[in-house]
């Protein structure tokens, strides 16, 4: 049977984290789950430690090219079998509960539509809902001690007291969040999909440099909406080697030009 989980560990040269790292993912309180490891030819001892978890039959551990960034995860997110994905970047952590949590809330999303949860979005004028395939949670932002921090860089969130209710936000919202202030949610490592989700949404794009999760958002929104949990239930470690933060301005204006063609060319890209 597959499981109902595929948590994904993409790494490079990360193995002073990985301690923190596989003891939250080893805590979840959700134990029906395999762990995607996808090392690129790390140097720094990541792939010799990684062989401690052989024994755990839910583990599979691969080398692959290194070719970038968001070319690991999609390594990983190839090798999926689960109902749901998680992305588990290699430096971040998350609480035991996590999992459960967010796949309590994409099964109640899915299984009674909006109605039933505040939704910060338009009205749809011919009352069709649209799926809600991918959950959000809080996010904390930790430096390289495990020491909770203020990050200067972290997203502007435009949605005010909503922030503290849990919500399905439209695609529209997030569309015009994602558009005009960066992605709306702090990191990847918040966020939990429904794999089906990659169908239509299809893998990060990796000629954008460390820009593609911004066109993979940009995308989501157009096919889903998301439920939004007020839970800080995931971090995101921040520290200067960090590879997500190399965003520079001839990236980000590369990244935008592509995702105002890809909206402005509608037809390709919404659901009929």
């Amino acid at each position: 049977m597959p499981p109902l989980v595929s948590i994904c560990l993409p790494t490079l040269n990360a193995r002073r984290f990985f301690e923190p790292r596989m003891e939250t993912i080893l805590a979840q309180t959700v134990k029906d789950w395999e762990l995607i490891v996808c090392d690129s030819y790390s140097d720094d001892g990541t792939w010799e430690y990684l062989h401690k978890f052989k024994s755990d039959s839910r583990v599979r551990l691969y080398q692959v090219p290194r070719e970038g960034l968001y070319a690991g995860w999609n390594e990983c997110l190839r090798r999926c079998a689960g109902e749901y994905v998680y992305i588990a970047t290699a430096d971040d952590t998350c609480l035991p509960q996590f999992l459960e949590r967010m796949l309590s809330v994409l099964g109640q999303a899915g299984s009674m539509g909006t109605d039933q949860w505040p939704c910060l979005a338009e009205p749809d004028p011919k009352g069709r809902k649209r799926p809600v395939d991918l959950a959000i949670c809080k996010c904390e932002f930790i430096d390289e001690k495990d020491q909770i921090i203020t990050d200067p860089d972290a997203p502007f969130y435009a949605f005010d007291e909503w922030n503290d209710v849990p919500h399905v936000r439209g695609g529209d919202m997030e569309l015009l969040a994602h558009l005009s202030l960066g992605v709306s949610w702090s990191s990847i490592s918040s966020v939990v999909f429904r794999k089906k989700l990659l169908d239509t949404v299809g893998l990060f794009l990796t000629e954008y440099g460390p820009c593609g999760d911004i066109f993979w958002a940009v995308k989501t929104a157009i096919f889903t909406d998301a439920i939004w949990l007020p839970e800080s239930l995931a971090t995101w470690r921040c520290y200067p080697e960090q590879g997500s933060r190399g965003k520079t301005l001839a990236s980000i204006k590369k990244i935008y030009k592509g995702l105002y063609e890809m909206v402005a060319d509608s037809e390709a890209y919404l659901p009929s």
